[in-house]
């Protein structure tokens, strides 16, 4: 007991002597690095602070307010994948920042060339830090600049404002050109998808002498790809609209395409830094109503376009199919795709129709009874339902009327998956587990059975169908699309020509 004082004072001075010491982080170095002060206004050097227009943000970024910074605030995210990037004529670039040990890693890459991974995490705090700085560029071109966060929570990564040299920000710059890298495709290709209401104008300042043009609000395209870097090419002018630019699910930017005067091969959309491996989905939707939106071209540095006829032509398992009706989606978590229908001919296959299309809740997959996946796979075509009239196709036609009933319940094997009248007093109408085919408007008004689990094994799953799409952004584990979209393909089908669908990511179209 008389060493007890000793331990003690031992274990308290320890304690005191650990407390005096900086908290670090474990990417944090024993000796911070020398500090890199931010470059003052001036001597041809203009700030854009991190709520410039011109400086746009995509994923999740929050916003911190410090004296000790740059304006009073600053900019940060600590989810990777997160990015902020800005496009500038000039010929230096400065990306303004803070270091700390709650701070983590950034890649910056610059006119899509990696500039490396910087380690912002430091010991202690250092405010208004030059975290990337380069001059010598070349004034007379737009470059752009992305910084892209590698680290995840608890750490961030932060904007406080980006410098400029010798020029200005641009939101809009003019179209990249082909070359290095870069292919174009004009707005007439195969695998560029519209939706709602777009007309082939003429415009004899852009790349072929036109432009597709919709004033629609809500009318979109959507193009699936392989690649690091991606631009849409349009029109601005005074009494352009505005629009919503999706990339991979995540909202890039809410864009206004107004100009005080007309430009044309304007890069409205430009995204580097990509991962070249994956493949992406940028879907542009027009948020205005009345207000003019083009598309020019799409320009992508890599593969190219996803979904197009080479591809379908590449398929060694179509068998005799001569009609092919191919749902893609970026990866089988999606509940997006692109449909694209193809006929084939003595020259090979052609595509015949693109369309956006939406899918099961938990994507692509479907190994079970309710598991709200689409089946991915190829299956053969069923026959064709609606709640109306045979709208024209040649596939067998039922009408529904009260008493179908879709048995979706594993407990009647001797009927699992398949479709059944019954009268309302039958187990299996009063059965909720069964579809009542008759009354789900406006979902059924026009379909086709898709010919999954046909040796109806109990629990599989049943009940998939190529239907219209209503107002849900999913569905439970079918396939759907526009009602016009659909009765299109409808009247298009042949049973002559052994139609088939297939249903899966873009990155499995090879084991078809």
């Amino acid at each position: 007991m008389k060493c007890f004082p000793k331990i003690l004072v031992y274990i308290l001075s320890t304690l005191i002597i650990f407390s005096m010491l900086p908290l670090s982080n474990a990417g944090a170095a024993a000796t911070d690095p020398a500090p890199s002060p931010a470059t003052n206004v001036g001597n041809g050097w203009t700030a854009y602070e991190e709520t410039s227009s011109f400086i746009y943000f995509i994923g999740a970024w929050g916003k911190a307010t410090n004296p000790a910074n740059s304006g009073g605030a600053l900019n940060y995210s600590k989810q990777a994948g997160a990015a902020a990037q800005i496009r500038f004529a000039g010929d230096g670039i400065e990306w303004d920042g803070i270091r700390a040990s709650t701070c983590g890693k950034a890649r910056v890459t610059l006119d899509g060339v990696g500039q490396g991974t910087i380690n912002l995490t430091t010991n202690k705090t250092y405010y208004k830090q030059a975290l990337f700085h380069k001059t010598g560029l070349n004034a007379a071109v737009v470059h752009t600049l992305t910084i892209t966060v590698v680290s995840a929570t608890p750490t961030a990564a932060c904007v406080d404002r980006i410098m400029v040299h010798n020029g200005s920000a641009r939101i809009f710059a003019p179209a990249t050109e082909t070359g290095n890298g870069w292919n174009g495709y004009y707005e007439l290709h195969s695998s560029i998808v519209y939706s709602g209401s777009w007309n082939k104008v003429s415009s004899s300042r852009s790349y072929d002498g036109a432009v597709k043009l919709s004033s629609t609000k809500g009318a979109s395209f959507q193009v699936s790809f392989k690649g690091n870097s991606i631009e849409w090419v349009g029109i601005t002018a005074s009494t352009y609209g505005f629009v919503s630019v999706v990339l991979d699910g995540i909202t890039q930017k809410s864009l206004s395409l107004t100009t005080p005067q007309p430009q044309y091969k304007q890069a409205l959309f430009h995204r580097e830094g990509l991962d070249a491996a994956k493949t992406h989905t940028l879907k542009v939707t027009i948020t205005s109503s009345a207000k003019p939106v083009t598309i020019d071209r799409i320009m992508i540095h890599g593969t190219a376009f996803c979904n197009n006829a080479q591809t379908v032509n590449a398929m060694k398992n179509l068998g005799s199919a001569r009609q092919l009706i191919l749902v893609t989606a970026p990866s089988l978590s999606s509940r997006s795709a692109t449909i694209n229908t193809y006929q084939k001919t003595s020259s090979g296959w052609h595509l015949v129709s693109s369309m956006p299309g939406i899918l099961g809740k938990n994507g692509l997959g479907k190994t079970k009874e309710g598991d709200s996946r689409s089946p991915a796979g190829k299956y053969l075509v069923g026959m064709a339902f609606g709640e109306y009239g045979n709208p024209g196709t040649k596939l067998s036609y039922h009408l529904f009327k009260s008493g179908d009933v879709w048995v979706e319940n594993p407990a009647y094997p001797s009927v699992y998956n398949t479709l059944q009248n019954v009268s309302t007093s039958s187990p299996l109408w009063k059965d909720p587990a069964n579809e009542k085919m008759y009354y789900i408007r406006p979902y059924y008004n026009y379909g086709f059975v898709i010919k999954y689990n046909t040796a109806r094994t109990p629990g599989a799953g049943s009940g998939i169908f190529f239907h219209c799409s209503g107002s849900a952004s999913y569905t439970a584990g079918c396939t759907a699309a526009s009602q016009a979209h659909v009765v299109s393909v409808l009247k298009w089908l042949d049973p002559s020509y052994n139609p088939v669908i297939i249903q899966d990511s873009i990155a499995h179209l090879t084991n078809y």
